[in-house]
């Protein structure tokens, strides 16, 4: 903790608008020192150590980034993004046809049946019930 790098660093992951999406209240959220039992990093302190430690770790860590930002996880957004505007497309051209209109009544029709069957359901369930009202 006494390297200047880490304490740049430290400093840098307490500025506001990191803070907040580091989900840090305070300063003294980043590290904690347990005393014999040792410190507790914040991941991203610990990601920072790991890789000091271990050069083949930061070496992973950049091809990682490098593939989210630059892999095919764009690619595929774009691509994703490009199919759902076909989609929105083809379904507002659905909903000019016929056959969805017609569909669209038959399925009005449907819920008004269904409401229908239920109501005579009711009804018949109430006719078999006692009456609370009438005496022995």
């Amino acid at each position: 903790m006494n390297l200047k790098s880490t304490k740049a660093f430290i400093a840098a992951s307490n500025l506001p608008h990191f803070r907040g999406r580091l989900g840090l209240s305070d300063s003294d959220e980043i590290f904690e020192n347990k005393g014999r039992s040792g410190l507790w990093f914040h991941r991203v302190l610990a990601l920072k150590f790991a890789a000091w430690l271990n050069p083949e770790f930061e070496v992973w860590i950049y091809i990682t980034i490098d593939e989210l930002l630059f892999g095919q996880l764009p690619e595929l957004a774009q691509k994703s993004f490009i199919n759902m505007d076909a989609v929105s497309v083809a379904t507002n051209k659905l909903h000019e046809t016929e056959e969805y209109k017609a569909q669209q009544l038959l399925i009005i029709e449907q819920k008004r049946l269904d409401k229908a069957i239920k109501m005579q359901q009711v009804n018949q369930v109430e006719l078999f019930k006692p009456n609370t009202n009438e005496k022995n």
